[in-house]
């Protein structure tokens, strides 16, 4: 069976702005998708706040940010946000209110794991939580 991974916003911007030192494990991930090895979801709002952290704050031109992207688009599930993510997150009592979003996607999406620099954030989850590096042990497995 192929672990569906949901990418927190961390992982896909430390991806796509090449962010050291968190670059080479989330360009792993990315690398194991290719490889049917997993196959990867990120939510909308991620997508649109990767570009705003690239682009925006980092400086990588939007025409960088876009090749990736098309890379990105045959073997990446963007799962839109919708207006019960949006509501059950207001409703909920997680401290943080992007990551609860980003949890009702990855729900929604039937995600195996949430893939995160910063498990803590999802700790309320009763979707496994595993940073970068324990995808990959578990993976590569």
């Amino acid at each position: 069976v192929i672990m569906k991974l949901f990418l927190d916003a961390n992982v896909l911007i430390d991806f796509m702005s090449e962010r050291l030192p968190h670059y080479l494990e989330a360009a792993t991930i990315f690398t194991l998708a290719v490889e049917h090895k997993c196959t990867i979801a990120v939510s909308s709002l991620s997508m649109v706040t990767s570009n705003f952290i690239c682009c925006d704050r980092c400086n990588m031109p939007l025409s960088d940010w876009k090749k990736k992207v098309n890379i990105m688009k045959s073997f990446v599930e963007v799962c839109p946000v919708d207006s019960e993510d949006i509501f059950l997150s207001c409703d909920s009592d997680w401290s943080d209110y992007e990551d609860n979003v980003q949890y009702e996607v990855a729900k929604r999406y039937s995600c195996d794991v949430i893939v995160t620099r910063n498990p803590r954030d999802f700790i309320k989850s009763d979707i496994p939580v595993l940073t970068p590096d324990e995808v990959i042990e578990i993976i590569d497995k």
